[in-house]
């Protein structure tokens, strides 16, 4: 079962999500900038509601125009809120620009240095929580770090009388989640000796990086059971029995070995027949 429709089963109902266009979390004011409400179904299905900051804004349609800046999210009738983007409109002379959505695993992500007057700016210089990264320019970071460091870029102006180096303002990358925590679910839930079993490691992939590749393991106590590492989500046992009874748990990674994270733990108790 995928874990959408476990999801609306259990009474939740999995996020929607947001499109920036053009894809970047930082625009000079009044450049055109969109943002687009999805969900698992493309496109979005039902009624389509939009926050900024919070408030509700009087907005029903799939893609909205925005201008300020601030927190924006969404949801639609079949899915629960989105994440936050953060957009920013800047009065500046030199913005940092990031794409978004940066997913984790991502294998690299690129910088951009921006002038409002791009022809008349030289020297573009990156920094990472003060210290230089890079005079490259785009600078691409790779791999993309999981840390919460503070980007910021410089810039020499061209002036025939006084020349000047102008600074962005400081950018922390929006990291989003590639796919949910997995959850074990166990049918029959009560098992009893000589049944069969099934585990699932149920996780929900996000459809913007609908491509990428996972791959699941089972473990009891600490000791992983079946064949190891498959691209199944499933573990089937045949025959059930009393000193099967433990701990069960899963992990869910991405083929690269880039993302990998594990479910909580689950007793599974297997009765007697003769109870």
């Amino acid at each position: 079962m995928l874990l959408w429709l476990l999801l609306l089963i259990l009474g939740v109902s999995p996020k929607a999500f947001l499109l920036l266009k053009p894809p970047w979390s930082t625009h000079f004011q009044k450049d055109r900038v969109t943002l687009t409400c999805r969900d698992f179904h493309f496109p979005a299905q039902g009624d389509i509601s939009w926050y900024y900051n919070g408030m509700s804004l009087n907005k029903e349609s799939e893609e909205i125009r925005i201008e300020k800046t601030g927190y924006y999210k969404c949801k639609t009738r079949r899915s629960s809120l989105s994440e936050p983007v953060y957009v920013e409109f800047s009065t500046d002379w030199l913005i940092l620009q990031a794409p978004y959505p940066v997913f984790e695993g991502d294998k690299e992500v690129a910088l951009r240095c921006r002038g409002r007057e791009e022809a008349s700016i030289t020297e573009k210089t990156f920094y990472k929580d003060e210290l230089k990264i890079s005079s490259t320019s785009p600078f691409i970071l790779n791999p993309v770090p999981r840390d919460n460091g503070k980007y910021h870029c410089t810039a020499k102006k061209r002036d025939w009388i006084i020349p000047s180096k102008e600074t962005s303002k400081p950018l922390t990358i929006q990291l989003q989640e590639l796919f949910s925590p997995p959850v074990l679910t166990v049918s029959p839930s009560q098992p009893t000796e000589g049944s069969a079993v099934t585990l699932k490691c149920e996780t929900w992939l996000s459809p913007q990086r609908s491509d990428i590749q996972l791959q699941f393991c089972f473990f009891r106590e600490d000791k992983a059971v079946g064949s190891g590492w498959s691209s199944d989500p499933e573990l089937k046992f045949p025959i059930m029995w009393s000193e099967n009874s433990g701990s069960y748990w899963c992990q869910a990674e991405t083929a690269t070995h880039s993302v990998r994270k594990r479910s909580l733990r689950s007793q599974i108790r297997v009765q007697s027949e003769y109870l």
